[in-house]
């Protein structure tokens, strides 16, 4: 977790420096901050955007492997569960 921690910090502290550079900021002059927060805050945002993208791509994508056995055994129970007949009445339920 802390290592997660400094990643971060890292991460966040390499991308201020890398805006002061990019821009040729003075920090200590007023309209140099408020560019500076300014591009901040919109690599912020570009970044979580990124990072939720990245995310939803990860969720949509095939994680299981495929291989003979994985998919005749898919087959054989997808086989075996259409041939289940269930009775169901109020109470209770039964499969033949």
């Amino acid at each position: 977790m802390r290592l997660l921690q400094l990643l971060l910090i890292g991460f966040f502290v390499i991308g201020c420096f890398s805006i002061i550079v990019s821009y040729n900021l003075n920090l200590k002059q007023q309209q140099d901050r408020q560019v500076f927060f300014s591009a901040l805050a919109s690599w912020l945002k570009q970044t979580a955007s990124n990072i939720k993208t990245l995310a939803l791509h990860a969720i949509k994508l095939d994680w299981l492997p495929q291989n003979k056995n994985t998919a005749s055994l898919n087959q054989t129970t997808n086989q075996t569960s259409n041939q289940t007949n269930t009775a169901c009445s109020i109470n209770s339920c039964s499969i033949d």
